[in-house]
């Protein structure tokens, strides 16, 4: 879905008469009402000619807060590209909106126009104007409160789906909630707002930006159902302005790496000079680290945090280390400057014209030419089984070993409904899931549901309509329980899913597994884009829960599992301080490296847990934690995060002065108490590379080609396109 607000600058000689501090409600509605009908002959049946009389009157007479020719363009151009069949406006003030929006609606083919708005003397003055401007056919103006409305035209199922909306009233946030709990908001739907700028709608822009595990903590704590939303909806937002210029925000960004490379390089060049004197004073430089008994060693994704963090920790003991990543459009892998490296290669990426087989004779040629000892694959997800499929052609044509699980084992864990049918067939916790084939099902499991729990009811197959409805059940008293199961479409070719509701917090975790058993293990709180990393205590029942929910899973695999296998899980009970009580719902498994190996930074136990798979006796003492956990972040993500972003939104009215210091603070401590994740202050050049080669290159290819994105991972070299 897409969220949009838009602003705009325009011709003065166009304005409308200033403001002033009373500027609605005062009579000028209706004194406006018998201005355009005093031209009645002239405008009837014509959209544009009553426009033109609302806005002379608007130039001439009084401030009318309408949305304006120039705003309005931009969502008539959104209106032209979407045609939609059922469009609801909310907040409708004298109506010119719905004429503009409408008449366009109606030409493309609309079925239903609904404009909602408060004030009865108000929705008058529209219901005037829409029917002077000939509208009155597909424009429907409902009055009262557009909260009540919504649920009365949704139970009436006069209103079932809003294909657009435009929100233009008092509760933005409040209503958007209430759109998505009845299902009438989801997957596809345009969502437009005004006066996100000015006056401002913070709490509504911050709910709709906000990803699901930001969402979700307050969508448990609410207690009315109407305001609890849906918070398993991802909105794509971008903000419009009137004559926004193609690629601005690729071009902020690359204006923003040329401001800061200053700063970069000073600390670059004062790293350079501290290391050589650090090597002067010690004896020894980094490329004398290699013991007479080190491996080689390949890692696969050192563009990335976690490949450049394992490929450091495999020099400093003493192993060469070769590097290789994809460096998509030509854009250099920040991995390539590392001084860990012995050497970089270049891999051609798997795609659907060439598939999979260019990338796996790149693998095999460097493992050859490099008389590799073991392969570290640190894959992102548009390779994960790829690497597969690559583990099985290089073990068994070398004598290489790769840390990573074969085709069939990355296809099961990589997709979720495979994954969890796996978590059971070990006999390990999933959330309670029933299939639904008829309604009696459906009172029949709630009926012998322990006491307190809930359930969401999911279509089998793509109804996404039905699939944004979170309502939570049982609800209360039975009878609205039946009502609502009774208007659920179910029946043997239409099945549903009763899963258990599970409110609770999201952790992930990190392990690296040699043939079945668990050497190096993390956990940590877990959010969608993860930028920040700290380690739970070895000790703590959470971890230790974590953990032999991952020993159990890796021991049914068994001797061959080889791999690195990250879960995400949700916990109802963290203050449960028996690890064998607390009870994991896995929701799922990435069976690749996680980032938050950062946290083993230097660890020599961690690679001679790596290493281990190259011995006769793979046993290893102990687990291997991360030793004094240590706290991380992107000082890339937090400076644009933290401070720009914040700054940025004061200046445009969005927030106040107070809510942008909050920021401040957060990001201070991070610069001060926490590790950078690519920064080292004997491997300084990733860095520069990072934030001043490989992003601009790809911000540039954007312009260029223009494409679109809507978030960045600066860890994982993640753009995530729309």
């Amino acid at each position: 879905m897409a969220e949009t607000n838009s602003s705009s600058a325009f011709d003065a000689e166009q304005g409308y008469q200033k403001k002033g501090n009373t500027y609605f409600d005062d009579g000028r509605e209706i004194e406006l009402l018998h201005f355009v009908y005093d031209r009645a002959e002239h405008v009837r049946n014509s959209p544009s000619a009553v426009l033109a009389a609302i806005d002379e009157y608007a130039r001439s007479k009084n401030y009318l807060m309408n949305v304006g020719q120039y705003k309005g363009k931009i969502i008539t151009e959104l209106i032209q590209e979407q045609k939609p069949q059922t469009m609801v406006e909310l907040g409708g003030y004298v109506g010119y909106s719905s004429i503009l929006f409408g008449d366009v609606f109606k030409r493309l083919g609309g079925k239903r126009y609904f404009t909602l708005e408060s004030s009865p003397e108000f929705a008058a003055v529209i219901m005037a104007l829409v029917r002077l401007a000939g509208l009155d056919d597909v424009v429907e103006v409902i009055v009262g409160d557009s909260g009540a409305s919504l649920e009365r035209l949704h139970r009436e199922k006069n209103l079932e789906h809003v294909d657009m909306l435009f929100i233009d009233h008092i509760e933005f946030e409040r209503d958007i909630k209430l759109c998505e709990r009845l299902g009438l908001v989801s997957p596809g739907t345009l969502v437009t707002a005004d006066n996100c700028v000015y006056p401002g709608q913070p709490e509504y822009w911050s709910y709709m930006t906000a990803s699901v595990q930001e969402r979700r903590p307050a969508f448990n704590r609410e207690e009315d159902e109407r305001k609890r939303g849906n918070p398993d909806l991802i909105y794509e937002s971008r903000l419009v302005e009137g004559f926004e210029p193609s690629g601005e925000k690729n071009v902020t960004l690359i204006f923003l790496s040329v401001a800061f490379l200053p700063i970069t390089l000073v600390i670059v060049l004062l790293s350079l000079a501290a290391n050589k004197l650090l090597g002067l004073l010690s004896g020894r430089n980094i490329k004398s680290l290699r013991s007479s008994s080190g491996k080689n060693v390949l890692v696969t994704g050192v563009g990335m945090s976690k490949g450049l963090t394992l490929a450091r920790s495999f020099q400093q003991a003493g192993h060469r280390v070769i590097g290789a990543d994809f460096e998509p459009d030509g854009a250099l892998s920040p991995g390539r400057f590392s001084n860990s490296l012995a050497r970089f290669h270049r891999l051609e990426k798997p795609t659907a014209k060439h598939g999979s087989a260019p990338y796996i004779q790149g693998l095999l040629d460097i493992i050859q030419n490099e008389q590799i000892d073991l392969w570290v694959s640190c894959s992102g997800v548009a390779s994960a089984v790829e690497d597969g499929g690559a583990k099985e052609i290089i073990e068994n044509r070398t004598d290489c070993k790769a840390i990573q699980f074969d085709i069939a084992t990355t296809r099961t864990l990589h997709e979720k409904h495979t994954f969890i049918d796996k978590v059971r067939a070990f006999g390990l916790n999933v959330p309670e899931t029933h299939t639904i084939t008829n309604h009696q099902q459906v009172q029949d499991a709630l009926r012998k549901a322990p006491s307190g729990r809930k359930y969401i009811m999911k279509p089998i197959g793509m109804d996404d309509a039905a699939r944004g409805d979170m309502t939570l059940l049982p609800k209360a008293p039975w009878e609205e329980t039946v009502k609502h199961i009774n208007q659920l479409q179910i029946s043997e070719k239409q099945a549903w899913i009763l899963q258990q509701f599970v409110k609770g917090e999201e952790f992930c975790t990190h392990a690296v597994v040699i043939n079945g058993k668990v050497k190096v293990f993390a956990s940590c709180p877990s959010s969608e884009l993860l930028m920040h990393y700290e380690a739970l205590p070895e000790g703590s029942p959470l971890n230790l829960a974590m953990l032999r929910f991952t020993q159990r899973f890796a021991a049914k695999y068994g001797d061959g599992f080889t791999g690195h296998l990250s879960f995400d899980f949700l916990v109802e009970d963290t203050n449960q301080q028996d690890p064998e009580q607390i009870v994991l719902y896995p929701i799922e498994c990435n069976p690749r490296a996680h980032t938050a190996v950062v946290l083993f930074s230097d660890d020599q136990d961690m690679v001679a847990a790596y290493l281990s798979l190259l011995a006769k006796d793979a046993s290893t003492p102990t687990v291997v934690y991360p030793k004094s956990p240590k706290k991380y972040y992107w000082i890339g993500h937090d400076l644009v995060e933290s401070l720009l972003l914040p700054l940025a939104r004061l200046l445009l009215l969005r927030i106040s002065v107070v809510e942008c210091l909050r920021h401040v603070p957060v990001f201070w401590s991070h610069l001060f108490f926490w590790r950078d994740g690519t920064y080292r202050l004997d491997d300084p050049l990733p860095l520069l590379a990072l934030y001043h080669i490989y992003w601009p290159m790809q911000f540039l290819n954007c312009v260029r080609e223009g494409r679109r994105w809507s978030r960045l991972n600066v860890s994982t070299l993640k753009m995530f396109e729309c």
